[in-house]
């Protein structure tokens, strides 16, 4: 995160002693504890602060010491500091709001693994869908969404290659949970091609190992167990997961944890739909979702 000032560096020194306003040493505590609770690929973002017409030294520390990088000109000798260059009083220094609380709620941060990609129960269903193959969308399917769905395909806009391409040259991990609720939509509703596309896909099953931030998430609408059993495996595998469900994604953003994914288009499985309307029968059975 970058920010700049072009004030002299007498004049934010001068804001700075007088706690008139927002100093930068304050906003520069703020952003960093704004980084922590917005976390890319398990990495805090830096906070950079450039000062165009330089900065007072004493202050420039005192950014440093909150988490900020300071750039530009270091000038001392200004009023406020003592002899040996210490600083006498700082105004933030009294500011309650202002508290050095992690909010990250013991997240750990650090290395990430990019050799692996976790996949959702909407990336299975992208992959295996008839919609997603070449000629797959034709059929002018009478549900709202499915046609929407349809319709993007036809633009060009294919769910199916642009999960391989983020597959592609890494391991594919499935969580139990995610690959059982896919196994009985596909039981339900998947067409034997489906089914066969399904079984062609190489991925790691693994047991579902949900991290502590993510287990602390409670339970709602748009964050359901499923949604903690996938995102909380990717978060402790510290990989990216390939999803479709940007409400989940929401609820959690919601709630200060930014989840690492690479969203896809949704998409549903449409070949038992197509054979239905091809032999001129209703689209789906009575109780078919």
């Amino acid at each position: 995160w970058h920010f700049v000032c072009a004030r002299s560096a007498r004049d934010s020194h001068l804001d700075w002693i007088s706690g008139e306003g927002k100093s930068w040493p304050r906003r520069a505590r703020e952003a960093a504890r704004h980084a922590k609770q917005n976390v890319v690929a398990f990495r805090v973002p830096r906070v950079t602060v450039l000062f165009v017409n330089g900065v007072c030294e004493v202050m420039a520390a005192r950014m440093e010491a909150a988490g900020a990088a300071v750039m530009g000109e270091r000038v001392s000798g200004f009023f406020g500091e003592g002899d040996g260059g210490e600083w006498v009083h700082d105004a933030d220094d009294d500011d309650d709001d202002c508290d050095d609380a992690d909010p990250s709620d013991g997240f750990v941060v650090g290395d990430v693994d990019v050799t692996k990609v976790n996949l959702d129960v909407t990336a299975l269903v992208a992959l295996s869908s008839a919609m997603c193959q070449s000629g797959g969308h034709s059929p002018p399917f009478q549900n709202a969404h499915v046609r929407q769905q349809a319709a993007a395909e036809e633009r060009g806009e294919c769910a199916r290659v642009l999960i391989e391409e983020a597959i592609r040259g890494r391991r594919a991990v499935v969580c139990a949970t995610a690959l059982a609720s896919f196994k009985s939509i596909l039981d339900r509703i998947g067409g034997p091609e489906e089914k066969d596309r399904f079984n062609a896909l190489q991925f790691e099953t693994v047991e579902h190992v949900v991290s502590p931030r993510i287990a602390r998430m409670p339970l709602s609408k748009g964050f359901s167990d499923m949604q903690r059993a996938v995102f909380g495996t990717g978060d402790s595998l510290r990989c990216v997961t390939i999803t479709a469900n940007s409400g989940a994604v929401r609820s959690a953003k919601n709630r200060n944890i930014s989840l690492w994914v690479i969203e896809h288009p949704p998409r549903a499985l449409t070949e038992v739909m197509a054979d239905r309307l091809a032999r001129g029968l209703p689209e789906s059975m009575k109780g078919e979702e």
